[in-house]
């Protein structure tokens, strides 16, 4: 895909634009690819139009967290990066 053929929505009123396509790192980053494989997946999905990235703490352990930040650290791209936690809720009926 040629990046002038993305779609982007805006987030909310926060001003970004964001694309409507995202690209997740669970289970790839950090566990069954390399960190360059990863990298130049990452590239080819900013060429592409894609700006909004998404990983988690919990994904390998934390370790797609950390590729893609070394990755994005060492871009000049104009992203948005989403990072989950999880959250645990405990009810306690008593």
């Amino acid at each position: 895909m040629d990046a002038r053929q993305m779609i982007y929505r805006n987030l909310g009123n926060t001003g970004l634009r964001v694309s409507i396509l995202g690209f997740g790192t669970h289970i790839t980053f950090g566990q069954q690819i390399s960190d360059e494989m990863a990298e130049n997946l990452l590239t080819l999905a900013y060429n592409s139009g894609i700006n909004l990235f998404e990983t988690s703490e919990t994904y390998c352990n934390g370790a797609a967290e950390i590729t893609l930040g070394k990755i994005l650290k060492n871009q000049k791209w104009r992203y948005v990066f989403l990072s989950f936690y999880p959250v645990c809720i405990v009810f306690l009926i008593t």
